[in-house]
């Protein structure tokens, strides 16, 4: 779900050579989605997906009503696991729409896929696009708030610092004793809900609200200095100093050492494609790595 397959679907690559398994043929390219080796990528897609929305469902109607007391953390504490769920089920939602049903420019009135929130889901009703994405940013508009009020606290502010945030370096700030509240980076964070609202908003053509979400997280600071720097001229590649929300992977290298090695790569990326204008960081620092 963040490269590879749906790379191709998004034309990024110039060129591709065929793995072992057959997944990056023409058949992915040309959208022949009745191709047996694309749709066995498909289908898990789908299964998968509602999958771990049940589990966010399970947590969320096993937490919601329960004494604030048994958290360690009292009221914070469940606020943010609450919070955090909420907003990975409107997060894997708003890829399976993406995925499953037209934008909304093209947005036809029909039924596409079900929005999932209670435990356990059976055979729910497919809803349209409109109401997937109300239904959306209804759950991370309450995830906001809940993961805010642990979040936007100024002692825990200081956790967003990238080292903090990211590598739990507590060489600027004091970190928390209990490392559950630490790494904000890799959890659902206010500031990456503020994100996701951004893309949700900008998807449904709510342009202000986009920007308002968008302004919040490029402007969020502690001790007067920016939280997020997206504009470093030490900047990298993966942008760093700039994110917000990652997952980890300890098999990411695994994973894509057989793209990258032998004489014909197997995905080949162009940076004018990829990145668009020759004033983007990664496009100078892919054309480097060309020449």
């Amino acid at each position: 779900m963040t490269w590879g397959f749906l790379d191709v679907l998004g034309n990024c690559y110039l060129s591709y050579k065929l793995d072992n398994n057959g997944v990056y043929q023409m058949y992915v390219s040309n959208y022949d989605y009745e191709n047996s080796k694309v749709n066995g990528i498909i289908e898990p897609i789908w299964k998968n997906s509602y999958k771990s929305i049940a589990n966010c469902n399970n947590l969320i109607q096993n937490i919601e009503n329960e004494d604030a007391k048994l958290f360690a953390g009292g009221t914070l504490e469940k606020n943010m696991i609450q919070g955090e769920a909420l907003a990975l089920r409107a997060f894997i939602h708003f890829d399976l729409l993406r995925l499953f049903a037209p934008a909304p420019i093209n947005d036809d009135g029909e039924t596409y896929i079900p929005y999932c929130d209670i435990y356990p889901a059976i055979l729910k009703q497919r809803e349209s696009v409109d109401t997937c994405l109300c239904r959306i940013k209804r759950d991370l508009l309450e995830a906001k708030e809940l993961v805010g009020s642990f979040d936007t606290i100024p002692e825990h502010k200081e956790w967003f610092f990238l080292k903090a945030r990211i590598e739990g370096d507590a060489s600027q700030v004091v970190l928390p004793d209990d490392l559950f509240y630490a790494y904000r980076g890799f959890r659902m964070n206010y500031y990456a809900i503020s994100s996701l609202l951004a893309r949700v908003y900008s998807y449904a053509g709510e342009l202000e609200n986009a920007y308002r979400e968008a302004e919040k997280v490029c402007k969020a600071e502690c001790r007067g200095t920016l939280l997020f720097d997206f504009t470093s001229s030490n900047v990298t590649p993966k942008l760093y100093d700039g994110v917000i929300f990652a997952l980890s992977n300890k098999k990411l290298v695994e994973t894509f050492k057989p793209y990258d090695t032998g004489d014909s790569k197997y995905l080949c990326v162009s940076p004018s494609i990829f990145y668009g204008e020759n004033t983007d960081v990664r496009y100078k620092s892919m054309k480097k790595a060309e020449n």
